[in-house]
């Protein structure tokens, strides 16, 4: 799945068109993975701020590591998602993809899978906007 990937420090602020620019990122969509991950390379590109420390635990190791907030857009929906991000050497350790998307991600939305009509996609859920109803 191919993603935008930026850090936005003005996002949700109301300030008109935001400077930061977009990253193309080519991310793997993981429904067993828990958080999002990210190559610490493309953090780096983008300029995310550290939020915490963090550790990755996987099948046969855990490394110690570094949370960040990023703000995702996949297209061509409009939808900008501020998420944590965890950093992990995934270009180091032979993956062609950079970013990995998990159930913090899936949470906002459905993942569809059509096998029949050769369908998939991100399907968002509605928004409520402050103050609306919905």
């Amino acid at each position: 799945m191919n993603v935008l990937i930026r850090y936005d420090p003005d996002h949700g602020k109301g300030l008109g068109p935001r400077t930061a620019m977009w990253t193309q990122a080519a991310a793997l969509v993981d429904t067993g993975a828990d958080l999002n991950y990210a190559d610490p390379s493309l953090l780096r590109t983008i300029g995310c701020p550290v939020e915490r420390n963090a550790v990755v635990a996987g099948a046969t190791s855990t490394i110690s590591s570094q949370s960040f907030v990023a703000h995702l857009l996949c297209q061509p929906s409009k939808t900008q998602l501020e998420t944590d991000v965890v950093a992990t050497p995934l270009l180091a350790n032979g993956r062609s993809y950079n970013l990995v998307l998990g159930s913090l991600f899936l949470q906002q939305g459905a993942l569809v899978f059509d096998f029949i009509k050769g369908e998939f996609y991100f399907d968002w859920k509605e928004q409520t906007p402050p103050g609306g109803s919905g």
